[in-house]
């Protein structure tokens, strides 16, 4: 009786300290202490992973917590907050809003609605997946593209630049292809274009 005993404060203790390991392996930044978590804090501003468990040694526990780890900036690419939560004790604000029963995978977005609860863990690839797909998501990917800088393909297009760019006395990068034939006739009227914003064209003088 004393050994079984032994053996399972043996697997007891080596599950918490698997999932404490694993823990520790994400990133501070990405991660709120379960006691402090409140929706109204995170509203607008973060999406929320909660992973939920009786105890921080439930295998299940411990396998979401290191596949989170795994590809932690990924979570991090899409705004998230990881919650872990394995002390039903502590009552905590999250837990007595949701009341989950044993294992459960939480992912709440920026609006405060939840979008998956899940009784098994779950690997970055299908929470990522299903992250965007939600439409602020897919609307703050096209933000960040019109906001980000463009960026010119000098290489491939360096000989061509060279010749038409003398043709045409333009001292910018990038010549479109239209502007090609028009300084091949010798036509002055080509434009030059800017290499970060083709809207951006204006006439050379003669």
């Amino acid at each position: 009786m004393i050994r079984v005993l032994s053996f399972v404060i043996a697997v007891f203790s080596a599950g918490v300290l698997q999932a404490e390991t694993a823990s520790n392996t994400l990133p501070k930044a990405i991660l709120a202490p379960a006691e402090e978590a409140e929706l109204a804090s995170f509203l607008w501003k973060n999406r929320l992973i909660v992973v939920f468990a009786d105890s921080n040694a439930d295998p299940r526990f411990v396998e979401q917590v290191e596949l989170l780890a795994e590809r932690s900036s990924d979570l991090a690419e899409r705004d998230v907050i990881i919650v872990l939560d394995a002390n039903p004790a502590a009552k905590t604000a999250l837990r007595e809003k949701f009341r989950p029963r044993g294992f459960m995978l939480m992912l709440i977005g920026k609006d405060g609605q939840v979008y998956l609860r899940k009784p098994l863990p779950w690997n970055v690839r299908e929470i990522s997946r299903s992250i965007d797909k939600l439409p602020q998501r897919q609307q703050e990917v096209r933000d960040r593209r019109e906001r980000a800088p463009k960026r010119c393909h000098a290489g491939k297009m360096q000989s061509f630049l060279e010749d038409t760019r003398s043709a045409m006395h333009c001292p910018l990068a990038y010549i479109p292809s239209e502007t090609q034939a028009r300084a091949t006739r010798g036509d002055t009227r080509a434009k030059c274009v800017d290499p970060c914003n083709p809207l951006l064209a204006r006439s050379q003088p003669k």
